[in-house]
């Protein structure tokens, strides 16, 4: 029987914890194995050069309707610094809902919040992936403790499955099937 080796395996394993290695997504904060090219949690490029424009050095190749020209002087644009600026969703204390049909914010109050499937539930996810009753979250003095609730496919915290209960901390983000849910503290 021949054994392969780590190596073979094409897995790359951090010396000094022992185990594969792992790099942070930019945009979202999902860990992901460092060979990933794509996060998986909200598909970022990591092979894309984030400083390259989409739309390329000027704006003069576009092609304007009716002989429409595009302002692009910057010397046009208000400064907002020192402007005070209206509440923001960042200064809810909630969670901030994040999937391909809903970006939304709901408040955390003293009651528990159920995710899943089911009617019932505070937050309801359409989505077969997800159990009738996935998890529930519920605002503790350290955070936000969020507890699986028998779920078929657990909720993900930095790339791990939530088995049982974990604490979140402001800006941390759970992953239920594809649905982020981002903790504003």
């Amino acid at each position: 029987m021949q054994v392969m080796s780590e190596e073979a395996m094409g897995e790359v394993w951090d010396a000094t914890s022992g185990r594969p290695g792992t790099k942070t997504c930019p945009r979202c904060g999902e860990v992901l194995f460092d060979d990933m090219d794509v996060c998986y949690g909200c598909l970022y490029d990591f092979g894309r050069d984030p400083r390259a424009s989409l739309l390329g050095d000027t704006f003069a190749d576009l092609e304007e309707p009716d002989g429409l020209t595009c302002e692009t002087e910057l010397e046009s644009t208000r400064s907002l610094a020192g402007a005070k600026l209206p509440s923001s969703r960042w200064d809810t204390l909630g969670i901030w809902v994040r999937g391909s049909e809903m970006d939304v914010i709901l408040s955390v109050g003293e009651t528990p919040l159920f995710v899943g499937r089911d009617e019932s539930c505070d937050l309801v996810l359409h989505s077969n992936a997800v159990s009738r009753r996935h998890l529930v979250l519920a605002k503790v003095s350290s955070g936000l403790r969020v507890d699986d609730l028998g779920s078929t496919n657990p909720a993900l915290f930095e790339g791990r499955p939530i088995r049982d209960s974990i604490i979140m901390k402001r800006g941390d983000t759970v992953s239920v099937c594809g649905v982020l849910l981002t903790f504003l503290g």
